[in-house]
């Protein structure tokens, strides 16, 4: 679980344009797609403010925030929330704190097989400034 600094800093980062960014690469793949769902607040497909938005909601809201180590790049933290969505009964995100920003490295579908990750030893953050 996230610790209340860290949801602190997800709530912050998440909700500024200049401190949040999605980006591909071989390093840090990622799968951003919110323009496939409904949004459950405006019955229109998300638009990406709105996904940012609807992630801010959910963070101040309590939503459960799970921690898993990733595998590119190798040992870096990243956080995992699990939403309530309209045409997918839950939606998959997970955000990564990197150089003072937060990275969009999912959003879609939970997938029956991904589920919620373990717990991890937080001595693998890597990317992580505070």
């Amino acid at each position: 679980m996230a610790n209340d600094a860290e949801k602190g800093a997800l709530i912050r980062l998440c909700g500024s344009k200049r401190t949040r960014i999605v980006s591909f690469s071989a390093e840090m793949p990622c799968r951003w797609q919110p323009r496939q769902f409904t949004d459950p607040r405006t019955r229109q497909a998300f638009t990406d403010e709105g996904a940012w938005s609807y992630i801010v909601e959910h963070l101040e809201k309590g939503a459960e925030i799970r921690e898993m180590t990733l595998e590119r790049p190798p040992g870096a933290k990243a956080f995992v929330l699990l939403l309530p969505g309209v045409n997918a009964e839950k939606i998959y995100v997970k955000l990564q704190i990197c150089a003072g920003r937060v990275v969009g490295r999912s959003f879609h579908e939970s997938e029956s097989r991904i589920g919620l990750p373990r717990q991890i030893d937080l001595r693998g953050d890597r990317c992580r400034s505070n």
